[in-house]
């Protein structure tokens, strides 16, 4: 008999408060959690845990940052749609301590072009760091199912058991006909699956990861060769996103979001 045990990682949301996203580039509303480590069997876990940290998530973008509860002298229990409210409640002092970056925020949105040669390197690396933790999971640890391979492996598994449950009411030679073509259909779907699973994190760079780099770059109008320069410096810093976004796969996607502001077809 095996027994399944080990740790898992827990989360309590706590409540909701304000701060600084740097994928959406201004203050938001933030979900805070505790994030525990805690011991389980059969994956039904013990309590919270061992305390590990705290992270606030976005409630626009979804992103996660982790965070110090202490910053928030008080939580509020559902998220508030007057964001200057939640800032008040919660984090008052917002402003004063992200003064010098909504500045530059100002500054972009006024003239991105205007700003240091050195801030733009430095603001356009700034999604790649933060969302390259999630591409480092995805690709070197992470095999979970996505929506592709989970219709698959559900697809497969119906159709067995329907041709298995049309079989039981025939006769030979219908019966072993009816029931080979299950398994066929069930294999063929198995297959589908497992290919999903093996292009599930390059789907997941390019649908989760990529959007969100480029709706955090789009202020800044970057060109194509500071795109390059910028996943350069990630892959020699053995960055995962560095080395398997491509530069013009992040392009064509800023290319796009331009196209549809300006409702522009190509």
């Amino acid at each position: 008999m095996f027994i399944i045990w080990g740790q898992k990682r827990k989360a309590r949301k706590l409540g909701y408060v304000a701060d600084f996203c740097p994928i959406c580039r201004e203050p938001r509303a933030f979900k805070l959690s505790r994030i525990g480590s805690a011991s389980h069997v059969y994956y039904i876990s013990f309590g919270e845990g061992k305390l590990v940290g705290h992270i606030i998530e976005c409630c626009d973008c979804g992103q996660a940052l982790t965070t110090d509860p202490m910053h928030y002298p008080v939580y509020q229990p559902e998220p508030s749609p007057d964001l200057e409210y939640l800032i008040h409640e919660t984090y008052p002092n917002l402003r004063n301590v992200y003064a010098a970056r909504l500045a530059s925020e100002a500054q972009i949105r006024r003239s991105p072009g205007a700003i240091s040669r050195e801030e733009r390197a430095k603001l356009i690396l700034e999604p790649f760091a933060l969302l390259n933790p999630g591409v480092e999971d995805r690709f070197t640890r992470d095999t979970r199912m996505d929506k592709q391979s989970g219709i698959g492996c559900l697809g497969s598994l119906i159709v067995l058991a329907v041709c298995l449950t049309i079989a039981l009411n025939l006769r030979e030679p219908r019966q072993s006909q009816v029931m080979g073509a299950g398994f066929f259909l069930f294999c063929m779907g198995a297959l589908y699956t497992f290919v999903q699973l093996g292009f599930g994190p390059r789907r997941f760079l390019r649908t989760k990861i990529v959007p969100k780099i480029a709706r955090t770059l789009d202020p800044l109008e970057p060109t194509l060769e500071e795109i390059t320069a910028c996943l350069d410096r990630c892959k020699a810093a053995g960055m995962k996103i560095g080395q398997k976004l491509k530069p013009k796969v992040l392009w064509a996607e800023l290319q796009r979001r331009a196209d549809a502001e300006f409702g522009v077809v190509r």
